[in-house]
């Protein structure tokens, strides 16, 4: 089943981590007011940047590397409206986590 990331605007920078598929992924969330745009960097487990610097574009798939080790096997898409503000992230711009077998059904 999809997942949805907690996502929030209320703070300009933060950090969480997520089990997608049975692997612990870490996301660093931040807002860049000069690019007006939400930004995400995905690190592992054990806290080591895999991807910086990825900009959350509704419709879209997240352009989030799936070849490190230890890397969930399913993919993430982001949705909204195509231009929004710092506070539509989790609310009108969602990003989601597809399962290997939904990105397989879709595909």
């Amino acid at each position: 089943m999809a997942v949805r990331l907690p996502l929030d605007s209320r703070a300009y920078r933060y950090q969480f981590t997520i089990a997608l598929d049975g692997v612990e992924v870490g996301l660093r969330v931040y807002w860049l007011p000069r690019c007006a745009g939400w930004y995400l960097d995905v690190l592992t487990s054990a806290g080591e940047d895999v991807a910086t610097g990825i900009r959350i574009t509704p419709a879209a798939p997240l352009a989030v590397p799936g070849s490190w080790e230890g890397a969930p096997p399913g993919r993430f898409v982001v949705t909204g409206p195509a231009r929004y503000g710092r506070l539509d992230l989790g609310s009108q711009v969602q990003v989601w986590y597809l399962t290997a077998d939904e990105v397989e059904a879709a595909g």
